[in-house]
């Protein structure tokens, strides 16, 4: 395509009354403009006509510039374009009319064969195709040319595009010991686990078994593997996870285990991994296990052992453990909202980030000088006392509390905030 100008410059209007002189129209650029215009409504098949001012809008919609029926194979695919396609664009998307079925997940396109090189088709993040993603003769193909990959993306493949995601078949919470609330230390002796108490519980899930528990664990985002040196360590998949009667447990490390089905408490002789189970759906299942490493906790549905322990991002593992221990570890910031009864006492209230499992009982906090309370002057009190039960819920807990040195009002609002590094709030009464 031409310029008017052919140097760039800047097309001026002619004015007769300042003897100005517009900018002359060359023949050549109307002629450029003329074969530009007419050629865009004859490559889409139309024919001239000179009643008709909007045939450039129709031939642009008809997608004829960009379509084209699919040549060569159903797994080397080839177009004809008019215009010609002579280079490829980034984002470019063309369409064609496939022929058949691909038979084969490494499928080729080239708009232009023999001119431009075929090459690999994609789907979503460049994941390969599968066998019958082009559906059959028929199916409209849209291709989409990436220039960072040099690869043509299919945008719309027949069988979509399978996200990874977790589908949670592991019944236990926290199998592979990712999440510890508590801020459990490593070697700390672990006095017989209490269900609903908080007493006896180490990593989230986890609590110790009748005689106590040691353990040991350099903690990881990833996997942790832990040895237990004392005791025995138990772990309960909820009733309401419960769906299956032939369940499988199996797990890593030197550990051996036991399991207790229907509600009932882990018996027998400990054996090595897998056990297989049978379990009555909505009824807890507890695992038990003694002295020796232990990792990859796994229970599921089923007979056989997963080949990949299943792997939820972090943030997931962490709304379920919270599901049985509401818990705030804020270094600072808000953590609940306060309402003023005097000038030194207050009703203050957490909302749990995730429903907990049952209402919560009791609160740890660890230490009350950790939290100051705002004042409507803007100020911040260190808490004083204990903070007192006051009402729960499901998604909330409330309690009442002081600080020292006055400054709040009656009926006034302010916030509680974490002011030390340690703080810490615990909620207990919904751990199995």
């Amino acid at each position: 395509m031409q310029r008017l100008i052919e140097d760039g410059g800047v097309v001026i209007e002619g004015n007769p009354a300042t003897n100005t002189e517009g900018t002359p129209v060359r023949g050549a650029w109307l002629q450029a403009i003329d074969d530009e215009l007419i050629g865009l409504v004859e490559n889409t098949g139309e024919t001239l006509n000179p009643e008709d001012n909007g045939q450039i809008a129709k031939g642009i919609q008809s997608g004829k510039l960009i379509s084209s029926v699919a040549g060569g194979t159903a797994d080397a695919l080839t177009g004809t374009f008019t215009p010609i396609i002579e280079t490829l664009i980034n984002n470019m998307v063309l369409c064609v009319r496939a022929a058949g079925a691909n038979t084969t997940t490494a499928v080729t396109f080239t708009p232009n064969p023999g001119v431009i090189a075929p090459v690999g088709v994609y789907k979503g993040a460049n994941v390969v195709l599968a066998m019958g993603d082009i559906a059959g003769a028929g199916h409209g193909l849209k291709f989409r040319w990436d220039a960072t990959l040099t690869k043509w993306e299919l945008l719309n493949p027949a069988t979509g595009i399978s996200i990874a995601a977790p589908n949670f078949k592991n019944k236990l919470p926290n199998g592979a010991f990712r999440i510890n609330q508590r801020k459990y230390i490593s070697g700390t002796a672990l006095a017989p686990g209490v269900p609903l108490t908080g007493v006896g519980y180490g990593h989230d899930g986890w609590r110790a078994g009748a005689g106590g528990c040691t353990y040991t664990f350099a903690q990881s985002m990833g996997p942790t593997q832990i040895n237990i040196t004392a005791g025995t360590l138990i772990s309960v998949a909820e009733d309401s996870t419960v769906d299956g009667t032939a369940m499988v447990l199996s797990w890593g490390g030197s550990a051996q285990g036991r399991v207790g089905v229907n509600g009932a408490a882990p018996s027998g002789a400990y054996a090595a991994s897998p056990i297989t189970l049978t379990a009555t759906p909505g009824q807890t299942v507890s695992v038990e296990f003694n002295t020796g490493t232990l990792g990859k906790v796994d229970l599921r549905n089923g007979l056989t052992p997963s080949a990949d322990y299943e792997w939820p991002p972090l943030w997931m593992v962490l709304a379920v453990c919270q599901r049985y221990l509401p818990a705030f570890n804020t270094p600072s910031g808000q953590v609940g909202s306060v309402n003023w009864v005097s000038s030194t006492a207050f009703q203050a209230n957490f909302s749990f980030p995730v429903t907990a499992r049952a209402v919560p009982s009791t609160i740890s906090v660890s230490s009350i000088g950790h939290f100051v309370a705002n004042t409507p002057g803007g100020s911040n009190n260190v808490c004083t006392g204990v903070f007192a039960y006051w009402i729960a819920g499901l998604n909330s807990f409330s309690v009442t509390g002081t600080v020292a040195g006055g400054g709040g009002t009656l009926g006034t609002g302010g916030f509680l905030y974490a002011g030390n590094g340690s703080a810490q709030i615990l909620f207990f009464g919904c751990e199995l």
